[in-house]
């Protein structure tokens, strides 16, 4: 099944900190970590139709640590 709109905003509110979070310890800058988290979810809801149901976390960090 893929990811849906209500699915996406429930892992956005959930995991959106804790993705800044990541990225800030990573690239030691607010602001970048910021768009980068930003273009994460984008990316995520771009590619939603092949992300398998329970995966969207780990194909979000997945992304972030890429970008």
């Amino acid at each position: 099944m893929a990811l849906n709109q209500d699915k996406f905003s429930l892992t956005y509110s959930q995991q959106f900190l804790r993705l800044l979070n990541f990225l800030r310890q990573k690239c030691q800058d607010t602001s970048e970590a910021e768009d980068i988290a930003q273009e994460s979810f984008s990316k995520l809801w771009q590619n939603r139709d092949k992300i398998e149901d329970g995966k969207e976390t780990s194909f979000l960090f997945t992304i972030a640590n890429n970008l």
